[in-house]
């Protein structure tokens, strides 16, 4: 009897197990969930307030463009036009040996002054001789032939123009004696003296300056005077209003700075005759008179 028990207890526990895997694999029914469930509260209480609905993120805007500045670069310097010529800027010549630095240093602001205005030749540029270079031969040239040889070096390198100068010393600093040479012609034009006392070596750029502006703005009637065809009626007219441009231009200067003095002046020489002395001239001549 123990035995039917224990089978009886064996087969009830099997189909307890069958009945419990069966019922495992079916699908539980789904049940719809209804959308306005009330929310979920808890007795005593309150109610938590609904979560707010973040508002959309602005889309950036792009930032608003830049005006152009009203503000221009100032223009470039224009140089004097000079055709094809250019300047060979001398290195100034000192006989007093205290005096050398200072002559290379005039030398040197001179060339940089000019170098933004003009096509420059430097003595670096001119050919050295067999013996001696351009800078030797320059600087140990005889006193009062300084312009000579700075025309045989600026000749050397093509130019249209030599300035250079002699340094002495002066009463409150150093004396220049600027000298403007034309090669073609192979003549010096003008030479005149500039005072200078430390501070003012703007001075002796604007007498460079305004000497040699003049010079290029007249070096077509230099050609004409070079050309074997004029007559010499139309060569001494030249000559006269290339002389009087130049004494104008020294004259502005003595007026403007007062330290320019001047020293010479092709045809300004000679002795300017009165009228008087002039009626006296030609009184028994039978030609016509100038003042007619």
């Amino acid at each position: 009897m123990t035995r039917s028990l224990l089978a009886l207890l064996r087969s009830w526990l099997v189909w307890l197990v069958l009945v419990g895997v069966a019922a495992a694999q079916e699908p539980l029914p789904e049940t719809p969930v209804p959308d306005d469930l009330p929310p979920f509260t808890i007795p005593g209480l309150p109610s938590p307030a609904p979560a707010p609905v973040p508002a959309p993120m602005p889309m950036p805007m792009p930032p608003p463009p830049v005006p152009a500045p009203s503000w221009q670069p100032p223009a470039p310097i224009t140089p004097i036009p000079m055709g094809s010529g250019r300047v060979f800027i001398a290195p100034f010549q000192s006989y007093d040996p205290a005096l050398n630095s200072e002559a290379a240093r005039l030398t040197q602001i001179l060339q940089i002054h000019m170098q933004a205005r003009y096509p420059v030749a430097t003595i670096d540029e001119v050919p050295p001789w067999p013996d001696s270079s351009a800078l030797v031969y320059l600087l140990a040239c005889p006193q009062g032939q300084y312009a000579g040889c700075a025309l045989v070096c600026g000749n050397r390198v093509a130019a249209q123009w030599t300035v250079g100068g002699t340094v002495t010393r002066g009463l409150q600093g150093v004396n220049t004696n600027l000298t403007f040479v034309e090669n073609l012609s192979g003549r010096e034009v003008i030479n005149f003296g500039v005072a200078l006392h430390g501070s003012n070596d703007i001075d002796l750029l604007r007498a460079v300056d305004t000497i040699l502006g003049k010079l290029v703005e007249g070096a077509f009637a230099s050609v004409d005077l070079r050309r074997a065809e004029v007559d010499p009626a139309e060569r001494a007219r030249l000559e006269a209003a290339r002389n009087q441009v130049l004494a104008e231009s020294l004259a502005e200067l003595e007026r403007q700075e007062g330290a320019v003095e001047r020293a010479e002046v092709e045809a300004a020489e000679k002795e300017k005759l009165e009228k008087e002395k002039l009626v006296a001239e030609y009184k028994d001549r039978e030609e016509v008179k100038p003042w007619e």
